[in-house]
């Protein structure tokens, strides 16, 4: 097969191969022949150690690419094949709802977090442990972590993970998987096979997932500002507070005092969304792919939200890598559409569509970088009293 060459279209799933299929049935005689000669020589006590072994070869074969079909009414959305060689990377498309009972919302959720969860427990059965990319893991991810977390709202995840049967544990996770903004695929599979099925691979340190806490908490507040922005003034304009003059604004006054209040907030609002989508649309992706090659086995999985895919896909093939996107089959146009078209973040507080506010934009960094200054110096000096109370 041609190296630079994908010999499928985009929308068809990757199919058995006979040729890899004859390998495989080869292999396994050549295997089953040597143990037979071996149990001649070395006797009964054996039996056992040989009959393991053939189970082993027969239930955990190694993963090939041309042999992937997902489950579940899942399909197979995009996909590459760069060599032999190549590491293959699955990427199942997660939504993330936030916390809603919304029905509607939760119905969708549920739908593809079953459908992660039943593949990525197909690919345990059939190839042994999985390697697992989670969006936005860390390390300490374990079953014996979630067995210990507390809250109403973990109860279920909780229950999974501290069950000692085997089989009830992943009956368990199968049958809640989804039903809660706080059921995930990831959770439930670590949860129900735990290290057995599951090597959980982090993504970020603590340190690293609290700034991306910390911008998306940011990029966030904006969108609750807009809902009830009363409580946002206009600097030292006490005549004047962010809703009169964004009213002012969109009614066409172009007055210094109307401007200067409604576009603080618009270049506040515009290097928050700049920052998350940095973080969603480019960072995270890469650094997901990046875990997920440097994992031991020849595949691993990624299970990570739409705002990934478009540069996970992008990136993995620069990395010369086999790759396969995985979604439920009735939300695949929609799984197209996100690899092919990044999705924009747009201003829910402040937006300006006219471009009004770029004159003034450097107005608006010399005013952050003086009250960035002031703040530093604050803290410099709070440090030196502290400091001097102590002598």
């Amino acid at each position: 097969m041609p190296r630079d060459v994908d010999t499928r279209r985009e929308d068809e799933p990757v199919t058995d191969c006979d040729s890899g299929r004859r390998r495989l049935i080869f292999g396994l005689g050549a295997t089953v022949g040597a143990m037979f000669a071996g149990l001649v020589l070395t006797g009964c006590r054996d039996v056992k150690k040989a009959l393991d072994v053939v189970q082993k070869e027969v239930t955990k074969e190694r993963f090939g690419f041309y042999e992937y079909t997902p489950v579940s009414g899942a399909t197979v959305v995009d996909s590459h094949f760069e060599s032999e060689k190549a590491k293959t990377v699955i990427v199942f498309a997660d939504v993330h709802p936030g916390y809603t009972d919304d029905p509607v919302l939760m119905q969708r959720f549920e739908r593809y977090q079953k459908c992660t969860y039943d593949n990525v427990a197909d690919l345990i059965r059939k190839h042994g442990i999985v390697d697992l990319v989670q969006e936005n893991s860390t390390p300490g991810f374990t079953a014996d972590a979630l067995a210990q977390v507390e809250g109403d709202e973990l109860a279920q995840i909780r229950e999974i993970a501290l069950n000692p049967d085997d089989l009830s544990r992943i009956r368990s996770a199968r049958r809640f998987v989804g039903t809660s903004p706080w059921n995930g695929a990831s959770a439930c599979l670590i949860a129900s096979y735990g290290s057995k099925g599951i090597n959980s691979l982090p993504v970020y340190t603590l340190s690293e997932l609290d700034e991306v806490t910390r911008i998306e908490s940011t990029a966030r507040a904006f969108s609750v500002l807009a809902v009830s922005p009363e409580q946002l003034g206009c600097g030292d304009d006490s005549s004047m507070n962010f809703p009169q003059a964004k009213a002012k604004f969109e009614a066409g006054d172009r007055s210094d005092r109307v401007v200067d209040c409604f576009c603080a907030p618009h270049h506040a609002e515009t290097d928050a969304l700049a920052a998350f989508s940095k973080n969603r649309h480019i960072d995270a992706p890469r650094k997901e792919v990046d875990v997920a090659l440097r994992s031991d086995n020849n595949f691993a999985v990624i299970v990570a939200g739409s705002l990934h895919l478009r540069e996970a896909v992008r990136y993995m093939r620069e990395q010369r890598v086999n790759y396969i996107i995985v979604s439920p089959f009735e939300y695949a146009d929609e799984t197209r559409k996100n690899i092919s078209v990044q999705t924009q973040i747009g201003h829910t507080l402040a937006p300006d569509p006219d471009g009004v506010c770029a004159e003034t934009r450097a107005g608006y960094e010399k005013m952050k970088n003086e009250a960035e200054e002031r703040e530093r110096n604050e803290k410099r000096e709070a440090i030196i009293d502290w400091i001097s109370e102590g002598k």
